[in-house]
C-alpha cells in the first residue's frame, strides 16, 4: 500500500497530520523498518522536518529505541544535522537515548557519529548526556558516556547540580560509585 501511494505523484510524503507528524515520524517511532526503507527510496522525504514540540523522524525513533531505524536514518543525509537538531526542551536526540536509557542506540552513536556531536551540550535547563543519563538511573549509558573520555562529570546545569548530585538526589547508588 505504502509502495502505491508513493508511486503517485499526487501524493506528498512529507504531509503531517495536525501536529506536523509526517509518514516517516510515525513509521519510525513504530519500528517499522520497511515502511521507513520504502520512504526513504522514494527520494521525497524531507529528514529534518520537525513535528509539534520539534521532534524530528530520528526523535521519533529513539524514544522508542529502535536502534535499527535510528540507522538507517543517520545513514541517509546530513548526519550532523539530524544528531543536533534541538526539541522544545532544548534536547538533541542523544539526550532522548541517554534520558531513556537507550544503551545501544548511544553505543551507534558515540562509536560512529563522535564528531559530529557535542557530547557536552546542554538542554534548556543546562542538563548534558551525563546528567540526564544519571538523574534517570542509566547507568550503562552512564559508563558508555564516562567510557568516551569526553563527557564532561562536572558540569552544572541552571540549578547547580552537577550529575554526581542527580544521581545521588534520586538514589542510584551504581551511578554514585561511577561518577
Amino acid at each position: 500500500v505504502v509502495k502505491t501511494l508513493l508511486d503517485d505523484p499526487r501524493v506528498n510524503p512529507d504531509t503531517g497530520d495536525e501536529w506536523e507528524t509526517t509518514p516517516l515520524m510515525l513509521a519510525a517511532g513504530n519500528g517499522h523498518e520497511a515502511v521507513v526503507q520504502l520512504l526513504l527510496s522514494c527520494g521525497k522525504i524531507d529528514l529534518t522536518a520537525s513535528a509539534y514540540g520539534g521532534q524530528s523522524p530520528l526523535s521519533y525513533a529513539i524514544k522508542k529505541g529502535h536502534t535499527r531505524i535510528v540507522q538507517l536514518l543517520l545513514e541517509t543525509g546530513n548526519t550532523t544535522d539530524k544528531l543536533n537538531k534541538r526539541g522544545y526542551r532544548g534536547e538533541t536526540p542523544l539526550m532522548v537515548a541517554a534520558e531513556e536509557g537507550h544503551e545501544a542506540i548511544v553505543k551507534l552513536v558515540l562509536d560512529t557519529y563522535a564528531n559530529e556531536i557535542n557530547i557536552n551540550a546542554k538542554d534548556e535547563k543546562g542538563r548534558t548526556l551525563l546528567s540526564l543519563a544519571a538523574m534517570n538511573g542509566r547507568e550503562a549509558v552512564v559508563q558508555l558516556l564516562l567510557d568516551s573520555g569526553k563527557a564532561d562529570i562536572n558540569t552544572r546545569d541552571q540549578e547547580g547540580k552537577t550529575p554526581l548530585s542527580w544521581a545521588a538526589e534520586k538514589g542510584h547508588q551504581d551511578i554514585v560509585k561511577l561518577l
